[in-house]
């Protein structure tokens, strides 16, 4: 973003990626280094089939979690063209971000809910039901809103070559609640 602000242009930004990917991972490894020791690599075989077979699973989800979001856009580029694809990729993927909030609440969540599904019931029962009206009072308000201000929205985050995805936005925001619900 801030290269195509700086008056870049779209391969710039593009072979910018990889180079902040590269500052992630150095970030990630000083952070792992500093709270748990230098991480060691190993080689083995043995300790490499053991590895990949407990990732496996994992890394399956995490594909099928990519196909299902980018099926859609490779499918209207396809049958709609580059531009449809474009104005609806902008709408789908303002929803996409935001929707990690409530993925990301879900997941704080579950450890409670795995201790306390060992230890009481009732107590988890209570939890889920706190967590689901929490769920919709905060989803729901926050889909009609990003509703109200998807022509606002669009055009400042991408300006009016895209006003076309607001009314797309407007119709995806409903998506913002159901995964309030969903990752509850």
């Amino acid at each position: 973003i801030a290269i195509t602000m700086a008056g870049g242009d779209l391969p710039m930004a593009v072979a910018a990626l990889p180079i902040a990917a590269f500052g992630h991972l150095l970030a990630g490894y000083a952070l792992v280094s500093w709270k748990h020791g230098r991480p060691k690599l190993v080689t083995s075989r043995s300790s490499l089939k053991v590895g990949l077979r407990a990732a496996t699973p994992y890394a399956l989800s995490e594909l099928i979690g990519q196909i299902h979001w980018r099926t859609d856009a490779v499918l209207l580029g396809f049958f709609l063209g580059a531009a449809a694809t474009g104005v609806y990729s902008v709408a789908n993927q303002t929803v996409y971000i935001l929707c990690a909030v409530p993925h990301f609440a879900g997941m704080a969540v579950f450890p409670v809910a795995s201790r306390l599904y060992k230890q009481s019931s009732a107590s988890l029962e209570a939890l889920y039901r706190t967590t689901l009206n929490f769920a919709v009072l905060i989803g729901l308000p926050a889909a009609v809103g990003l509703c109200l201000i998807a022509p606002d929205l669009i055009d400042l985050a991408f300006g009016q070559s895209f006003a076309d995805s607001a009314l797309l936005l407007r119709f995806l925001a409903a998506l913002l609640f159901i995964e309030s619900l969903q990752s509850i």
